[in-house]
Protein backbone atom coordinates (compact mmCIF):
# COMPACT_ATOMS: atom_id res chain seq x y z
CA UNK A 1 0.00 0.00 0.00
CA UNK A 2 1.18 3.13 -0.99
CA UNK A 3 -0.33 6.43 1.28
CA UNK A 4 -0.59 10.13 0.47
CA UNK A 5 -1.33 13.08 2.66
CA UNK A 6 -3.64 15.63 1.55
CA UNK A 7 -0.69 18.68 1.52
CA UNK A 8 2.44 16.27 1.80
CA UNK A 9 3.82 12.75 2.43
CA UNK A 10 5.05 13.26 6.16
CA UNK A 11 2.86 11.60 8.42
CA UNK A 12 0.55 14.11 10.41
CA UNK A 13 -0.92 13.33 14.11
CA UNK A 14 -3.90 15.75 13.84
CA UNK A 15 -5.36 16.15 17.03
CA UNK A 16 -9.26 16.42 16.81
CA UNK A 17 -10.89 19.81 18.60
CA UNK A 18 -12.49 18.98 21.47
CA UNK A 19 -15.32 22.02 20.74
CA UNK A 20 -18.02 20.06 18.07
CA UNK A 21 -17.95 22.81 15.98
CA UNK A 22 -14.53 22.52 15.10
CA UNK A 23 -14.55 18.82 15.20
CA UNK A 24 -17.62 18.91 12.68
CA UNK A 25 -15.80 20.66 10.39
CA UNK A 26 -12.92 18.75 10.35
CA UNK A 27 -15.34 15.83 9.32
CA UNK A 28 -16.51 18.06 6.30
CA UNK A 29 -12.88 19.11 5.40
CA UNK A 30 -12.25 15.80 4.80
CA UNK A 31 -15.59 14.90 3.47
CA UNK A 32 -15.02 17.79 0.79
CA UNK A 33 -11.37 15.99 -0.66
CA UNK A 34 -12.24 14.88 -3.92
CA UNK A 35 -11.51 10.82 -2.68
CA UNK A 36 -14.16 11.46 0.00
CA UNK A 37 -16.90 13.24 -1.56
CA UNK A 38 -20.17 11.45 -2.52
CA UNK A 39 -21.66 12.81 -6.00
CA UNK A 40 -19.77 15.73 -6.12
CA UNK A 41 -21.75 17.58 -3.28
CA UNK A 42 -20.40 20.03 -1.19
CA UNK A 43 -20.74 20.67 2.37
CA UNK A 44 -20.66 23.55 4.25
CA UNK A 45 -18.51 24.62 7.25
CA UNK A 46 -20.01 26.04 10.60
CA UNK A 47 -18.56 28.94 12.22
CA UNK A 48 -15.78 28.88 13.82
CA UNK A 49 -16.50 30.99 17.21
CA UNK A 50 -14.27 32.11 19.59
CA UNK A 51 -17.12 33.55 21.98
CA UNK A 52 -18.69 29.59 21.46
CA UNK A 53 -14.99 27.92 22.43
CA UNK A 54 -14.62 30.46 25.32
CA UNK A 55 -17.90 29.15 26.91
CA UNK A 56 -17.75 25.54 25.69
CA UNK A 57 -14.14 24.58 27.56
CA UNK A 58 -15.37 25.79 30.80
CA UNK A 59 -18.72 24.13 31.00
CA UNK A 60 -17.67 20.81 30.09
CA UNK A 61 -17.11 19.62 34.12
CA UNK A 62 -19.52 20.47 36.93
CA UNK A 63 -16.72 22.07 39.06
CA UNK A 64 -16.78 25.27 36.41
CA UNK A 65 -20.51 25.37 36.04
CA UNK A 66 -20.89 25.77 39.82
CA UNK A 67 -18.33 28.48 39.47
CA UNK A 68 -20.06 30.39 36.94
CA UNK A 69 -23.53 30.19 38.82
CA UNK A 70 -21.88 31.21 41.85
CA UNK A 71 -20.07 33.91 40.25
CA UNK A 72 -23.94 34.91 38.72
CA UNK A 73 -25.29 34.88 41.96
CA UNK A 74 -23.01 36.64 44.41
CA UNK A 75 -20.55 38.97 41.75
CA UNK A 76 -22.94 42.10 41.27
CA UNK A 77 -21.68 43.01 37.73
CA UNK A 78 -21.17 39.21 36.00
CA UNK A 79 -24.65 38.50 35.07
CA UNK A 80 -24.02 42.00 33.12
CA UNK A 81 -21.34 40.74 30.95
CA UNK A 82 -22.06 37.02 30.88
CA UNK A 83 -26.53 37.08 29.55
CA UNK A 84 -25.65 39.15 26.50
CA UNK A 85 -22.44 36.71 26.00
CA UNK A 86 -24.43 33.54 26.14
CA UNK A 87 -27.26 35.00 24.31
CA UNK A 88 -24.76 35.09 21.77
CA UNK A 89 -23.26 31.72 22.15
CA UNK A 90 -26.76 30.53 21.69
CA UNK A 91 -27.26 31.92 18.68
CA UNK A 92 -24.02 31.12 17.24
CA UNK A 93 -25.53 27.36 18.11
CA UNK A 94 -28.72 28.12 16.41
CA UNK A 95 -26.53 29.30 13.10
CA UNK A 96 -24.08 26.03 13.10
CA UNK A 97 -27.19 23.86 13.52
CA UNK A 98 -28.80 25.33 10.66
CA UNK A 99 -25.73 24.24 8.56
CA UNK A 100 -25.71 21.06 10.14
CA UNK A 101 -28.76 20.13 8.67
CA UNK A 102 -28.53 21.22 5.70
CA UNK A 103 -25.67 19.51 5.38
CA UNK A 104 -27.69 16.39 6.61
CA UNK A 105 -30.17 16.93 3.87
CA UNK A 106 -27.47 16.50 0.90
CA UNK A 107 -25.62 14.35 2.11
CA UNK A 108 -27.35 11.13 4.37
CA UNK A 109 -24.42 9.59 4.89
CA UNK A 110 -20.71 11.73 4.55
CA UNK A 111 -19.08 8.64 5.41
CA UNK A 112 -20.10 6.48 2.96
CA UNK A 113 -16.52 6.56 0.87
CA UNK A 114 -14.64 6.53 4.18
CA UNK A 115 -12.98 3.76 5.69
CA UNK A 116 -12.49 3.28 9.50
CA UNK A 117 -10.00 1.42 11.11
CA UNK A 118 -9.05 1.94 14.58
CA UNK A 119 -6.28 -0.43 14.08
CA UNK A 120 -4.58 1.25 11.15
CA UNK A 121 -4.94 4.43 13.20
CA UNK A 122 -3.36 3.35 16.06
CA UNK A 123 -0.50 1.47 14.35
CA UNK A 124 0.37 4.86 11.60
CA UNK A 125 -0.41 7.44 14.82
CA UNK A 126 -2.64 9.32 12.25
CA UNK A 127 -6.46 10.17 12.86
CA UNK A 128 -6.49 10.97 8.85
CA UNK A 129 -4.43 9.07 6.15
CA UNK A 130 -5.18 8.52 2.25
CA UNK A 131 -3.94 5.02 0.61
CA UNK A 132 -4.00 4.22 -3.07
CA UNK A 133 -4.84 0.68 -3.06
CA UNK A 134 -4.75 -1.07 -6.56
CA UNK A 135 -7.60 -3.67 -7.02
CA UNK A 136 -5.44 -5.10 -10.37
CA UNK A 137 -4.92 -8.09 -8.02
CA UNK A 138 -8.01 -8.65 -6.80
CA UNK A 139 -9.60 -8.13 -10.31
CA UNK A 140 -7.36 -10.68 -11.86
CA UNK A 141 -8.40 -13.50 -9.12
CA UNK A 142 -12.02 -12.78 -9.11
CA UNK A 143 -11.85 -13.30 -13.22
CA UNK A 144 -9.80 -16.23 -12.65
CA UNK A 145 -12.66 -17.89 -10.10
CA UNK A 146 -15.18 -17.30 -12.43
Amino acid sequence: LRYSLLRDNMPKQAPLPSNPMEGYNVVVHEYNSSENRVAEVYMKKMGEYRIYNFFFQPMKTYPHRFLILFACLFVPLFPIIIIPALIIVIIQYELSYQIYIENANRVPDPFQNMIFSPDLCRITNNNNRYYEVSIRGILSKVETLT
